[in-house]
């Protein structure tokens, strides 16, 4: 399967989005490794990489044009930040975003309860993917053929 790159404009999509993902509880941090005292430690979620227009920044429209970039889901929401901010692996995400880029950039992050299974987690990842695009990302949570059987919260 494609990984999809732009947003999807299907109107089909707006009934198979889990309303789930409307009624998490989402925060945000700036995409800076010092941000990262702010995120919980050693809790599981899905998260959302978006990067704000720096095109006119101070003027509207284009100043609040936002889209997400990379959207992934962890057992452990600040040490997958930590790795996205910091991290020396040659595809940590801070690699992929030029560095005047990475001033307009926040990073989202919704928690899941501790006994949300991975399984879960990879079909809201999956579910956001498929709405929005993961321009930086390289792979799909969910491989094509492959079921995934999960139950809402």
């Amino acid at each position: 399967m494609t990984l999809r790159k732009g947003w999807n404009l299907d109107r089909r999509l707006d009934e198979q989005l889990d309303k789930e993902l409307e009624t998490l509880t989402w925060s945000s941090v700036k995409f800076t490794n010092t941000s990262k005292m702010h995120i919980p430690v050693n809790k599981r979620g899905v998260y959302i990489l978006s990067i704000n227009s720096r095109i006119f920044s101070e003027s509207r429209p284009f100043g609040i044009f936002e889209t997400p970039a990379y959207i992934g889901h962890t057992t452990d929401i600040r040490s997958r930040f930590n790795d996205h901010t910091a991290g020396q692996s040659a595809t940590a995400v801070w690699r992929r975003v030029p560095f005047e880029m990475r001033r307009f950039c926040t990073f989202w992050y919704a928690i899941f309860p501790n006994q949300t299974t991975k399984s879960v987690l990879m079909f809201y990842e999956q579910m956001l993917i498929d709405a929005y695009g993961s321009p930086l990302g390289k792979i799909n949570s969910v491989r094509q053929g492959d079921v995934i059987k999960a139950t809402a919260l």
